[in-house]
């Protein structure tokens, strides 16, 4: 009897790309982390050295991340949704840096 073929992946790309999140940037800095802390919880938003905020949640909460920001009384720059790109995961999954 022939070995059967291994059933095919049938994870999504965004399954495959993993979890994304917002990055922040918002004036005065220290104002803004606290109240997306207050509003999310400390273990779901980190500050970056170059000044970002990440804030790890869906997407699709980023006009709830703005409104809270301005009803804080902060200066709203920057709020993008950050995903890994599919080379980053294509190396992970193949564990090369060249993708050779």
């Amino acid at each position: 009897m022939a070995a059967r073929p291994a059933a095919p992946n049938t994870a999504s790309i965004d399954e495959i790309r993993g979890s994304s999140h917002l990055q922040v940037r918002a004036e005065p800095a220290t104002k803004a982390l606290n109240a997306l802390v207050r509003l999310f919880g400390a273990d779901r938003v980190t500050a970056r050295s170059d000044g970002a905020i990440i804030v790890t949640v869906d997407g699709n909460r980023a006009s709830e991340v703005t409104r809270c920001l301005v009803t804080a009384g902060v200066s709203v720059t920057e709020v993008r949704l950050v995903e890994r790109s599919l080379e980053e995961v294509f190396m992970e999954l193949t564990g090369t840096e060249s993708g050779q």
